[in-house]
Protein backbone atom coordinates (compact mmCIF):
# COMPACT_ATOMS: atom_id res chain seq x y z
CA UNK A 1 0.00 0.00 0.00
CA UNK A 2 1.16 3.46 -0.75
CA UNK A 3 2.38 5.28 2.56
CA UNK A 4 2.88 8.61 0.94
CA UNK A 5 2.80 10.90 -2.58
CA UNK A 6 5.58 13.34 -3.23
CA UNK A 7 3.90 15.92 -5.72
CA UNK A 8 5.33 18.38 -7.81
CA UNK A 9 3.63 22.13 -7.54
CA UNK A 10 5.26 25.16 -9.05
CA UNK A 11 3.34 26.73 -5.56
CA UNK A 12 5.88 25.56 -3.07
CA UNK A 13 9.66 24.57 -4.06
CA UNK A 14 9.06 21.04 -2.49
CA UNK A 15 7.35 18.31 -3.29
CA UNK A 16 3.91 18.24 -1.52
CA UNK A 17 3.66 14.92 0.78
CA UNK A 18 0.39 13.25 0.33
CA UNK A 19 -0.68 10.45 2.73
CA UNK A 20 -3.26 9.01 0.75
CA UNK A 21 -6.23 6.51 2.51
CA UNK A 22 -8.44 3.72 0.95
CA UNK A 23 -10.23 6.60 -1.31
CA UNK A 24 -8.61 8.88 -3.12
CA UNK A 25 -10.33 11.22 -5.55
CA UNK A 26 -8.35 14.01 -7.88
CA UNK A 27 -10.21 16.46 -9.70
CA UNK A 28 -9.62 19.83 -11.41
CA UNK A 29 -9.93 21.35 -14.76
CA UNK A 30 -9.47 20.10 -17.92
CA UNK A 31 -5.43 19.30 -18.52
CA UNK A 32 -4.83 19.74 -15.01
CA UNK A 33 -3.02 16.39 -14.53
CA UNK A 34 -5.35 14.53 -12.96
CA UNK A 35 -5.21 11.06 -15.52
CA UNK A 36 -1.34 12.23 -16.05
CA UNK A 37 -0.91 11.63 -12.23
CA UNK A 38 -2.59 7.85 -12.68
CA UNK A 39 -0.57 7.11 -15.25
CA UNK A 40 2.88 8.17 -13.45
CA UNK A 41 1.84 6.13 -10.32
CA UNK A 42 1.15 3.25 -12.27
CA UNK A 43 4.79 3.85 -14.14
CA UNK A 44 6.62 4.30 -10.50
CA UNK A 45 4.99 1.38 -8.64
CA UNK A 46 5.22 -1.38 -11.69
CA UNK A 47 8.43 -0.54 -13.92
CA UNK A 48 11.22 -2.63 -12.48
CA UNK A 49 13.99 -0.76 -14.14
CA UNK A 50 14.00 2.85 -15.44
CA UNK A 51 10.83 4.76 -15.00
CA UNK A 52 10.46 7.82 -17.27
CA UNK A 53 10.62 11.51 -16.61
CA UNK A 54 8.28 12.52 -14.65
CA UNK A 55 6.00 15.64 -14.42
CA UNK A 56 3.91 15.39 -11.57
CA UNK A 57 5.26 12.33 -9.13
CA UNK A 58 8.57 13.24 -7.40
CA UNK A 59 8.61 10.11 -5.14
CA UNK A 60 6.61 7.08 -3.77
CA UNK A 61 7.16 5.55 -0.22
CA UNK A 62 5.49 2.51 0.59
CA UNK A 63 3.96 1.32 3.75
CA UNK A 64 5.35 -1.70 5.86
CA UNK A 65 4.01 -4.64 3.64
CA UNK A 66 2.30 -7.02 5.59
CA UNK A 67 4.17 -10.08 6.89
CA UNK A 68 2.91 -12.89 4.60
CA UNK A 69 4.25 -10.68 1.62
CA UNK A 70 7.99 -10.31 2.30
CA UNK A 71 7.35 -14.09 3.61
CA UNK A 72 6.17 -15.17 0.34
CA UNK A 73 8.87 -13.15 -1.38
CA UNK A 74 11.39 -14.88 0.27
CA UNK A 75 9.65 -18.49 -0.40
CA UNK A 76 10.06 -17.75 -4.18
CA UNK A 77 13.58 -16.08 -4.40
CA UNK A 78 14.62 -19.53 -2.45
CA UNK A 79 12.48 -21.61 -4.62
CA UNK A 80 13.88 -19.56 -7.63
CA UNK A 81 10.52 -18.88 -8.88
CA UNK A 82 11.32 -14.97 -9.18
CA UNK A 83 14.71 -14.26 -10.38
CA UNK A 84 16.67 -11.57 -8.25
CA UNK A 85 15.84 -8.62 -10.10
CA UNK A 86 12.09 -9.04 -10.01
CA UNK A 87 12.05 -9.54 -5.64
CA UNK A 88 14.47 -10.09 -3.14
CA UNK A 89 17.16 -7.26 -3.28
CA UNK A 90 19.41 -8.58 -0.70
CA UNK A 91 20.01 -11.35 -2.64
CA UNK A 92 21.58 -9.22 -5.92
CA UNK A 93 25.07 -10.60 -7.17
CA UNK A 94 27.06 -7.59 -6.26
CA UNK A 95 29.17 -7.89 -9.83
CA UNK A 96 25.99 -8.95 -11.65
CA UNK A 97 24.21 -5.97 -10.04
CA UNK A 98 27.21 -3.31 -10.61
CA UNK A 99 27.08 -4.18 -14.77
CA UNK A 100 23.62 -3.00 -14.72
CA UNK A 101 23.13 -0.11 -12.67
CA UNK A 102 26.74 1.13 -11.49
CA UNK A 103 28.69 1.19 -8.48
CA UNK A 104 25.78 1.35 -5.78
CA UNK A 105 25.93 -0.52 -2.49
CA UNK A 106 24.20 -3.27 -1.43
CA UNK A 107 20.91 -2.68 0.86
CA UNK A 108 19.12 -5.42 2.74
CA UNK A 109 15.84 -6.31 1.73
CA UNK A 110 15.02 -6.09 5.39
CA UNK A 111 15.86 -2.40 5.37
CA UNK A 112 13.23 -1.47 2.91
CA UNK A 113 10.34 -3.71 4.57
CA UNK A 114 10.76 -2.52 8.12
CA UNK A 115 11.25 1.07 6.80
CA UNK A 116 14.90 1.73 7.90
CA UNK A 117 15.98 3.58 4.95
CA UNK A 118 15.62 6.89 3.49
CA UNK A 119 17.30 6.53 -0.17
CA UNK A 120 13.96 6.13 -1.54
CA UNK A 121 14.92 7.19 -4.97
CA UNK A 122 17.43 4.19 -5.38
CA UNK A 123 17.35 1.45 -7.91
CA UNK A 124 17.04 -0.72 -4.36
CA UNK A 125 14.08 0.76 -3.84
CA UNK A 126 12.33 0.80 -7.17
CA UNK A 127 13.11 -2.66 -7.19
CA UNK A 128 11.26 -3.18 -3.66
CA UNK A 129 8.73 -1.71 -4.95
CA UNK A 130 8.23 -3.84 -7.74
CA UNK A 131 8.59 -7.11 -5.82
CA UNK A 132 5.65 -5.77 -3.38
CA UNK A 133 3.44 -4.82 -5.91
CA UNK A 134 3.89 -5.69 -9.24
CA UNK A 135 0.51 -8.14 -9.42
CA UNK A 136 -1.22 -6.04 -7.54
CA UNK A 137 -0.99 -2.90 -8.90
CA UNK A 138 -3.72 -2.03 -12.29
CA UNK A 139 -4.48 0.96 -13.67
CA UNK A 140 -8.06 0.69 -15.53
CA UNK A 141 -8.59 2.17 -18.56
CA UNK A 142 -12.14 2.61 -20.60
CA UNK A 143 -11.07 -0.09 -22.53
CA UNK A 144 -9.86 -2.84 -20.06
CA UNK A 145 -13.80 -2.28 -18.17
CA UNK A 146 -15.41 -2.68 -20.88
CA UNK A 147 -14.43 -5.83 -21.82
CA UNK A 148 -16.41 -6.98 -18.12
CA UNK A 149 -18.36 -9.14 -20.45
CA UNK A 150 -15.47 -11.58 -22.05
CA UNK A 151 -14.94 -15.07 -21.68
CA UNK A 152 -12.47 -15.49 -19.37
CA UNK A 153 -10.94 -18.84 -18.07
CA UNK A 154 -11.69 -20.19 -14.75
CA UNK A 155 -10.87 -22.88 -12.75
CA UNK A 156 -12.87 -24.78 -9.68
CA UNK A 157 -9.52 -26.17 -8.35
CA UNK A 158 -7.80 -24.06 -5.71
CA UNK A 159 -4.51 -22.59 -6.07
CA UNK A 160 -4.13 -22.28 -10.11
CA UNK A 161 -2.80 -19.33 -11.36
CA UNK A 162 -5.77 -18.15 -13.16
CA UNK A 163 -6.80 -14.95 -11.84
CA UNK A 164 -9.60 -12.51 -13.32
CA UNK A 165 -12.73 -11.69 -11.70
CA UNK A 166 -15.22 -14.17 -13.00
CA UNK A 167 -12.77 -16.85 -11.97
CA UNK A 168 -13.05 -15.16 -8.15
CA UNK A 169 -16.54 -14.84 -8.39
CA UNK A 170 -16.93 -18.39 -9.25
CA UNK A 171 -15.19 -19.42 -6.68
CA UNK A 172 -16.55 -17.35 -3.88
CA UNK A 173 -20.07 -17.17 -3.14
CA UNK A 174 -20.09 -14.25 -0.55
CA UNK A 175 -18.33 -12.05 -3.46
CA UNK A 176 -20.85 -13.09 -5.85
CA UNK A 177 -24.02 -12.67 -3.94
CA UNK A 178 -22.31 -8.93 -2.84
CA UNK A 179 -22.15 -8.32 -6.53
CA UNK A 180 -25.36 -9.43 -7.53
CA UNK A 181 -26.62 -6.67 -5.09
CA UNK A 182 -25.22 -3.84 -6.72
CA UNK A 183 -25.90 -5.19 -10.30
CA UNK A 184 -29.71 -5.12 -9.64
CA UNK A 185 -29.74 -2.27 -7.61
CA UNK A 186 -28.26 -0.59 -10.60
CA UNK A 187 -29.80 -2.14 -13.55
CA UNK A 188 -32.73 -4.48 -12.24
CA UNK A 189 -31.03 -7.12 -13.61
CA UNK A 190 -29.61 -10.59 -12.07
CA UNK A 191 -25.91 -10.71 -12.22
CA UNK A 192 -25.28 -14.88 -13.63
CA UNK A 193 -21.98 -16.23 -14.91
CA UNK A 194 -22.58 -18.05 -18.56
CA UNK A 195 -20.41 -21.58 -18.26
CA UNK A 196 -19.55 -22.82 -21.78
CA UNK A 197 -16.81 -24.34 -23.37
CA UNK A 198 -14.18 -24.60 -21.02
CA UNK A 199 -15.08 -20.50 -20.09
CA UNK A 200 -17.29 -18.71 -18.60
CA UNK A 201 -18.26 -14.85 -18.29
CA UNK A 202 -20.78 -12.38 -17.25
CA UNK A 203 -24.08 -12.05 -18.66
CA UNK A 204 -27.38 -9.93 -16.97
CA UNK A 205 -30.82 -11.67 -16.99
CA UNK A 206 -34.44 -10.46 -17.01
CA UNK A 207 -35.04 -13.36 -14.26
CA UNK A 208 -32.96 -15.22 -11.60
CA UNK A 209 -31.28 -18.64 -12.70
CA UNK A 210 -32.39 -21.41 -10.06
CA UNK A 211 -29.97 -22.06 -7.46
CA UNK A 212 -29.40 -25.36 -8.80
CA UNK A 213 -29.02 -24.03 -11.91
CA UNK A 214 -27.22 -21.40 -10.94
CA UNK A 215 -23.15 -21.78 -12.15
CA UNK A 216 -23.95 -25.20 -13.59
CA UNK A 217 -22.96 -26.55 -16.71
CA UNK A 218 -26.26 -28.29 -18.07
CA UNK A 219 -27.66 -27.68 -20.93
CA UNK A 220 -31.11 -26.41 -18.95
CA UNK A 221 -28.84 -23.34 -17.59
CA UNK A 222 -27.37 -22.34 -21.01
CA UNK A 223 -31.17 -22.72 -22.35
CA UNK A 224 -32.50 -20.33 -19.79
CA UNK A 225 -29.73 -17.54 -20.14
CA UNK A 226 -29.31 -17.98 -23.49
CA UNK A 227 -33.28 -16.94 -23.35
CA UNK A 228 -33.58 -14.65 -20.85
CA UNK A 229 -29.82 -12.38 -20.46
CA UNK A 230 -27.80 -9.80 -22.21
CA UNK A 231 -24.32 -10.89 -23.26
CA UNK A 232 -21.33 -8.20 -24.30
CA UNK A 233 -23.09 -8.39 -28.28
CA UNK A 234 -26.52 -6.73 -26.97
CA UNK A 235 -25.36 -4.96 -23.61
CA UNK A 236 -24.61 -0.75 -23.62
CA UNK A 237 -21.56 0.63 -23.01
CA UNK A 238 -22.79 2.27 -19.75
CA UNK A 239 -23.47 -1.41 -18.13
CA UNK A 240 -20.83 -3.26 -19.38
CA UNK A 241 -18.22 -0.33 -17.96
CA UNK A 242 -20.62 -0.08 -14.68
CA UNK A 243 -19.78 -4.15 -14.18
CA UNK A 244 -16.25 -3.45 -15.15
CA UNK A 245 -15.72 -1.45 -12.50
CA UNK A 246 -17.16 -3.17 -9.95
CA UNK A 247 -16.15 -6.43 -10.67
CA UNK A 248 -12.39 -5.31 -10.30
CA UNK A 249 -13.01 -3.50 -7.09
CA UNK A 250 -14.65 -6.32 -5.36
CA UNK A 251 -13.17 -9.17 -6.77
CA UNK A 252 -10.13 -8.27 -8.43
CA UNK A 253 -6.60 -9.03 -7.27
CA UNK A 254 -5.23 -5.37 -7.20
CA UNK A 255 -4.01 -3.60 -3.99
CA UNK A 256 -3.87 -0.42 -5.85
CA UNK A 257 -6.35 0.48 -8.13
CA UNK A 258 -6.65 3.82 -10.78
CA UNK A 259 -9.33 4.46 -11.77
CA UNK A 260 -9.64 7.22 -14.71
CA UNK A 261 -12.78 8.81 -15.28
CA UNK A 262 -15.37 6.39 -14.07
CA UNK A 263 -18.30 8.37 -14.86
CA UNK A 264 -17.56 7.46 -18.93
CA UNK A 265 -20.26 5.76 -20.88
CA UNK A 266 -22.30 6.27 -17.95
CA UNK A 267 -25.24 8.95 -17.27
CA UNK A 268 -25.24 11.11 -14.11
CA UNK A 269 -28.38 8.98 -11.70
CA UNK A 270 -25.65 6.07 -12.67
CA UNK A 271 -22.21 8.07 -12.21
CA UNK A 272 -24.18 8.94 -8.78
CA UNK A 273 -24.77 5.19 -7.52
CA UNK A 274 -21.17 4.12 -8.47
CA UNK A 275 -19.44 6.58 -6.86
CA UNK A 276 -21.68 5.49 -3.34
CA UNK A 277 -21.00 1.94 -4.10
CA UNK A 278 -17.29 2.20 -4.20
CA UNK A 279 -17.05 4.33 -0.92
CA UNK A 280 -18.62 2.04 0.74
CA UNK A 281 -16.89 -1.04 -0.32
CA UNK A 282 -13.60 0.46 -0.55
CA UNK A 283 -13.76 1.59 3.15
CA UNK A 284 -14.77 -1.71 4.27
CA UNK A 285 -12.05 -3.12 2.92
CA UNK A 286 -8.86 -2.21 4.24
CA UNK A 287 -6.59 -4.01 1.93
CA UNK A 288 -7.50 -1.83 -0.73
CA UNK A 289 -6.55 1.32 -2.13
CA UNK A 290 -7.99 3.02 -4.98
CA UNK A 291 -7.25 6.23 -7.15
CA UNK A 292 -9.58 8.10 -9.03
CA UNK A 293 -9.61 10.82 -11.43
CA UNK A 294 -13.08 12.52 -12.43
CA UNK A 295 -15.18 15.22 -14.02
CA UNK A 296 -18.15 14.56 -12.55
CA UNK A 297 -20.35 16.13 -9.60
CA UNK A 298 -22.61 13.32 -9.71
CA UNK A 299 -19.84 11.20 -8.84
CA UNK A 300 -18.45 13.44 -5.96
CA UNK A 301 -21.65 13.53 -4.50
CA UNK A 302 -22.97 9.37 -4.40
CA UNK A 303 -19.31 9.29 -2.90
CA UNK A 304 -20.12 12.02 -0.15
CA UNK A 305 -23.53 10.50 0.10
CA UNK A 306 -22.08 7.20 1.43
CA UNK A 307 -20.96 8.97 4.26
CA UNK A 308 -17.11 7.78 4.23
CA UNK A 309 -14.06 9.49 4.78
CA UNK A 310 -12.89 11.03 1.47
CA UNK A 311 -9.62 12.14 0.70
CA UNK A 312 -10.13 14.49 -2.26
CA UNK A 313 -7.63 16.78 -4.27
CA UNK A 314 -7.93 19.10 -6.54
CA UNK A 315 -5.36 19.86 -9.23
CA UNK A 316 -4.91 22.63 -11.38
CA UNK A 317 -2.70 23.60 -14.21
CA UNK A 318 -2.19 27.04 -15.91
CA UNK A 319 -0.09 29.56 -17.29
CA UNK A 320 2.57 26.60 -16.12
CA UNK A 321 1.90 26.72 -12.97
CA UNK A 322 0.48 23.72 -10.98
CA UNK A 323 -0.64 23.23 -7.76
CA UNK A 324 -1.69 19.95 -5.56
CA UNK A 325 -4.37 20.92 -2.95
CA UNK A 326 -6.19 18.34 -0.55
CA UNK A 327 -9.61 19.74 0.19
CA UNK A 328 -10.53 20.42 3.22
CA UNK A 329 -13.15 17.64 5.13
CA UNK A 330 -15.02 20.40 6.78
CA UNK A 331 -15.16 22.79 3.63
CA UNK A 332 -16.18 19.56 1.56
CA UNK A 333 -18.96 19.11 4.21
CA UNK A 334 -20.11 22.64 4.19
CA UNK A 335 -20.34 22.49 -0.05
CA UNK A 336 -21.99 19.00 0.52
CA UNK A 337 -24.52 20.44 3.43
CA UNK A 338 -25.33 23.80 3.24
CA UNK A 339 -28.79 24.75 1.76
CA UNK A 340 -27.68 27.60 -0.36
CA UNK A 341 -24.44 25.76 -1.96
CA UNK A 342 -26.33 22.43 -2.85
CA UNK A 343 -29.24 24.75 -4.47
CA UNK A 344 -26.58 26.40 -6.77
CA UNK A 345 -24.22 23.56 -8.03
CA UNK A 346 -21.27 24.86 -6.46
CA UNK A 347 -19.59 21.10 -6.23
CA UNK A 348 -18.93 22.14 -9.65
CA UNK A 349 -16.82 24.53 -9.45
CA UNK A 350 -14.26 22.32 -8.21
CA UNK A 351 -14.00 21.32 -11.91
CA UNK A 352 -13.26 24.48 -13.24
CA UNK A 353 -10.54 27.04 -13.49
CA UNK A 354 -12.53 30.21 -12.78
CA UNK A 355 -15.75 31.41 -11.01
CA UNK A 356 -18.21 33.98 -11.53
CA UNK A 357 -20.99 34.32 -8.76
CA UNK A 358 -24.14 36.59 -9.99
CA UNK A 359 -26.68 37.73 -7.59
CA UNK A 360 -29.62 36.08 -9.69
CA UNK A 361 -30.07 33.58 -12.38
CA UNK A 362 -31.45 36.20 -14.60
CA UNK A 363 -27.55 37.96 -13.96
CA UNK A 364 -26.08 34.26 -14.31
CA UNK A 365 -28.12 33.66 -17.63
CA UNK A 366 -27.23 37.36 -18.94
CA UNK A 367 -23.51 37.46 -18.24
CA UNK A 368 -23.01 33.84 -19.23
CA UNK A 369 -24.43 34.47 -22.57
CA UNK A 370 -22.16 37.27 -22.99
CA UNK A 371 -19.34 35.90 -22.08
CA UNK A 372 -19.95 33.19 -25.01
CA UNK A 373 -20.24 35.58 -27.81
CA UNK A 374 -17.27 37.65 -25.97
CA UNK A 375 -15.07 34.03 -26.66
CA UNK A 376 -16.77 33.41 -30.16
CA UNK A 377 -16.20 37.36 -31.54
CA UNK A 378 -13.85 38.94 -29.54
CA UNK A 379 -11.40 36.01 -27.59
CA UNK A 380 -9.24 38.64 -25.82
CA UNK A 381 -11.71 39.59 -23.46
CA UNK A 382 -13.42 36.49 -22.91
CA UNK A 383 -13.02 33.97 -19.98
CA UNK A 384 -12.12 30.61 -21.19
CA UNK A 385 -13.22 27.37 -18.39
CA UNK A 386 -15.68 29.60 -16.62
CA UNK A 387 -18.81 28.57 -14.41
CA UNK A 388 -21.35 30.92 -13.91
CA UNK A 389 -23.36 30.19 -10.47
CA UNK A 390 -25.69 32.38 -8.96
CA UNK A 391 -26.63 33.10 -5.55
CA UNK A 392 -30.06 34.08 -3.89
CA UNK A 393 -29.45 37.42 -3.90
CA UNK A 394 -26.13 39.87 -3.72
CA UNK A 395 -25.78 39.15 0.07
CA UNK A 396 -24.91 35.59 -0.62
CA UNK A 397 -22.45 36.28 -2.87
CA UNK A 398 -19.79 36.13 -0.69
CA UNK A 399 -20.41 33.07 0.85
CA UNK A 400 -20.06 31.39 -2.31
CA UNK A 401 -16.99 33.13 -3.13
CA UNK A 402 -15.66 32.70 0.38
CA UNK A 403 -16.44 29.18 -0.03
CA UNK A 404 -14.62 28.33 -3.25
CA UNK A 405 -11.30 30.43 -2.76
CA UNK A 406 -10.85 28.83 0.20
CA UNK A 407 -10.07 25.72 -1.62
CA UNK A 408 -8.22 27.25 -4.38
CA UNK A 409 -10.56 28.34 -7.11
CA UNK A 410 -10.57 31.58 -8.29
CA UNK A 411 -13.92 33.31 -8.05
CA UNK A 412 -14.98 36.51 -8.33
CA UNK A 413 -18.85 38.34 -7.61
CA UNK A 414 -20.65 40.60 -9.65
CA UNK A 415 -23.14 42.92 -7.72
CA UNK A 416 -25.85 45.42 -8.05
CA UNK A 417 -24.56 49.10 -7.12
CA UNK A 418 -26.85 49.82 -4.98
CA UNK A 419 -24.95 47.09 -2.34
CA UNK A 420 -24.05 50.66 -1.04
CA UNK A 421 -26.97 50.88 0.49
CA UNK A 422 -26.02 48.25 3.02
CA UNK A 423 -24.44 49.79 6.35
CA UNK A 424 -20.86 49.76 7.67
CA UNK A 425 -21.25 46.13 9.58
CA UNK A 426 -23.16 44.53 6.62
CA UNK A 427 -20.64 45.70 3.97
CA UNK A 428 -17.73 44.39 5.58
CA UNK A 429 -19.07 41.42 5.86
CA UNK A 430 -21.08 40.48 2.71
CA UNK A 431 -18.44 42.24 0.73
CA UNK A 432 -15.23 42.80 2.28
CA UNK A 433 -14.71 39.71 4.11
CA UNK A 434 -15.45 37.43 1.80
CA UNK A 435 -13.04 39.23 -1.34
CA UNK A 436 -10.61 38.84 1.35
CA UNK A 437 -9.55 42.58 1.38
CA UNK A 438 -7.36 43.24 4.35
CA UNK A 439 -9.07 44.71 7.19
CA UNK A 440 -6.45 47.96 7.58
CA UNK A 441 -8.18 48.66 4.32
CA UNK A 442 -11.96 48.48 5.73
CA UNK A 443 -12.10 52.18 7.11
CA UNK A 444 -11.28 53.45 4.23
CA UNK A 445 -13.22 51.50 1.73
CA UNK A 446 -16.66 52.15 4.37
CA UNK A 447 -16.01 56.11 4.40
CA UNK A 448 -16.13 55.51 0.15
CA UNK A 449 -19.24 53.83 0.46
CA UNK A 450 -20.92 56.14 3.04
CA UNK A 451 -19.56 59.72 0.48
CA UNK A 452 -21.50 57.43 -2.64
CA UNK A 453 -23.95 56.42 -0.80
CA UNK A 454 -24.51 60.37 0.12
CA UNK A 455 -24.09 61.69 -2.83
CA UNK A 456 -26.95 59.46 -4.72
CA UNK A 457 -29.12 60.52 -1.86
CA UNK A 458 -28.69 64.15 -2.62
CA UNK A 459 -29.73 63.34 -6.26
CA UNK A 460 -32.62 61.33 -5.40
CA UNK A 461 -33.74 63.86 -3.38
CA UNK A 462 -33.60 66.70 -5.65
CA UNK A 463 -35.47 64.75 -8.08
CA UNK A 464 -37.96 63.94 -6.16
CA UNK A 465 -38.88 60.45 -4.52
CA UNK A 466 -40.84 59.45 -7.75
CA UNK A 467 -38.09 59.44 -9.81
CA UNK A 468 -35.83 56.44 -10.64
CA UNK A 469 -33.47 55.48 -8.49
CA UNK A 470 -30.00 56.98 -10.15
CA UNK A 471 -27.63 54.54 -8.02
CA UNK A 472 -29.44 51.38 -10.10
CA UNK A 473 -30.58 53.21 -12.96
CA UNK A 474 -27.30 55.49 -13.99
CA UNK A 475 -24.82 53.95 -11.72
CA UNK A 476 -21.55 55.92 -11.39
CA UNK A 477 -21.62 58.14 -15.06
CA UNK A 478 -24.19 60.44 -13.43
CA UNK A 479 -21.82 61.85 -10.60
CA UNK A 480 -19.29 62.25 -13.62
CA UNK A 481 -21.46 65.57 -14.42
CA UNK A 482 -23.17 66.24 -11.17
CA UNK A 483 -20.11 65.80 -8.88
CA UNK A 484 -16.90 65.11 -10.59
CA UNK A 485 -14.30 64.76 -7.39
CA UNK A 486 -17.12 62.15 -6.08
CA UNK A 487 -17.27 60.12 -9.18
CA UNK A 488 -13.25 59.84 -9.26
CA UNK A 489 -13.72 59.22 -5.88
CA UNK A 490 -15.99 56.09 -6.51
CA UNK A 491 -14.15 54.91 -9.54
CA UNK A 492 -11.10 54.35 -7.81
CA UNK A 493 -13.13 52.88 -4.75
CA UNK A 494 -14.52 50.47 -7.58
CA UNK A 495 -10.64 49.78 -9.02
CA UNK A 496 -9.88 48.39 -5.28
CA UNK A 497 -12.90 46.08 -4.88
CA UNK A 498 -12.20 45.14 -8.37
CA UNK A 499 -8.18 44.50 -7.50
CA UNK A 500 -9.71 41.61 -5.05
CA UNK A 501 -12.20 40.14 -6.79
CA UNK A 502 -15.22 41.81 -6.42
CA UNK A 503 -16.95 43.68 -8.90
CA UNK A 504 -20.22 46.24 -8.89
CA UNK A 505 -21.68 46.77 -11.57
CA UNK A 506 -20.77 50.41 -12.84
CA UNK A 507 -24.07 51.18 -15.13
CA UNK A 508 -26.27 49.95 -11.89
CA UNK A 509 -27.66 46.75 -12.28
CA UNK A 510 -28.49 43.69 -14.77
CA UNK A 511 -31.05 45.70 -16.34
CA UNK A 512 -28.64 49.01 -16.78
CA UNK A 513 -26.61 47.30 -19.44
CA UNK A 514 -27.38 47.61 -23.24
CA UNK A 515 -30.00 50.53 -23.06
CA UNK A 516 -29.48 51.01 -26.75
CA UNK A 517 -31.84 48.09 -27.30
CA UNK A 518 -34.90 50.22 -25.09
CA UNK A 519 -35.75 46.96 -23.12
CA UNK A 520 -37.96 47.64 -19.90
CA UNK A 521 -38.97 45.12 -17.21
CA UNK A 522 -36.88 43.68 -14.68
CA UNK A 523 -35.59 40.37 -14.08
CA UNK A 524 -37.19 37.18 -16.19
CA UNK A 525 -38.94 39.54 -17.70
CA UNK A 526 -36.26 41.80 -18.92
CA UNK A 527 -33.76 38.77 -19.68
CA UNK A 528 -36.31 37.34 -21.83
CA UNK A 529 -36.91 40.37 -23.93
CA UNK A 530 -33.30 41.41 -24.12
CA UNK A 531 -32.27 38.12 -25.92
CA UNK A 532 -35.00 38.41 -28.04
CA UNK A 533 -33.07 41.50 -29.55
CA UNK A 534 -29.63 40.14 -28.91
CA UNK A 535 -30.76 37.95 -31.09
CA UNK A 536 -30.25 34.20 -32.27
CA UNK A 537 -29.02 33.64 -35.55
CA UNK A 538 -25.20 34.85 -36.14
CA UNK A 539 -25.70 35.06 -39.89
CA UNK A 540 -28.18 37.96 -39.20
CA UNK A 541 -27.49 41.77 -39.78
CA UNK A 542 -29.52 41.70 -36.11
CA UNK A 543 -27.45 39.38 -34.23
CA UNK A 544 -25.52 41.57 -31.42
CA UNK A 545 -22.11 41.17 -31.70
CA UNK A 546 -19.67 42.50 -28.85
CA UNK A 547 -18.64 46.33 -29.13
CA UNK A 548 -15.97 48.04 -27.38
CA UNK A 549 -17.76 49.34 -24.03
CA UNK A 550 -20.99 48.48 -22.68
CA UNK A 551 -21.44 45.26 -20.49
CA UNK A 552 -18.72 43.53 -22.91
CA UNK A 553 -16.13 45.81 -21.36
CA UNK A 554 -16.91 44.99 -18.15
CA UNK A 555 -16.46 41.40 -18.90
CA UNK A 556 -13.00 42.28 -19.98
CA UNK A 557 -12.51 43.77 -16.81
CA UNK A 558 -12.73 40.76 -14.85
CA UNK A 559 -10.90 38.37 -17.60
CA UNK A 560 -7.94 40.56 -16.61
CA UNK A 561 -8.64 39.92 -12.57
CA UNK A 562 -8.64 35.99 -13.22
CA UNK A 563 -5.45 36.08 -15.76
CA UNK A 564 -3.59 38.39 -13.14
CA UNK A 565 -1.27 35.57 -11.55
CA UNK A 566 -0.69 37.64 -8.80
CA UNK A 567 -4.54 38.14 -8.32
CA UNK A 568 -5.39 39.78 -4.91
CA UNK A 569 -7.76 38.15 -2.36
CA UNK A 570 -6.47 34.48 -3.27
CA UNK A 571 -6.02 32.05 -0.18
CA UNK A 572 -2.75 30.69 -0.30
Amino acid sequence: MINELFIKSTESKKTKPYSPNSLNIFVGPNNSGKSLLLREIFQNLTNRYDIPESVLIDDIILSTPPTEITDMLRKQNEEKKVSAYESYMYFFEKDQYNSQYGSIPIREFNDFSEGKVDDYKSDYYRLFKYAVLQSNVLLLSGATRLQSMESMDFSTISNTNISNTVNTLLNDETLLNTMREYIFDAFSLYLEIFIISGQAKFVLSKKPLSEELRLSVRPAAAEFLLSNSYSSENSSDGRKAYLGILSEIVAGNPNVLLLDEPEAFLHPPLARKLGNVISKFVTSDSEKQIFISTHSADFIMGCFEAHVPLNIVRLTYENEKSTFRPIDQDILIKIMNNPLLKSTNVLKAIFYQRVIVTESDSDRAFYEEINSRLLEYKPEWGIKDCLFVNAQNKQTTGIIVKTLRAIGVSAIAIVDLDFLKDGKGEFADKYLAPANIPVPSYSGLQSNRTTLKEAFDKLQNEHGSTKPEFMKKEGLEILKKTNPETYQMGMDFMDTLNSYGLFPVPAGELESWMKHLSVLGHGSNWLTDVFEKMGDNPTSDDFIRPTENDVWEFISTIKKWFDNPDKKGMVN
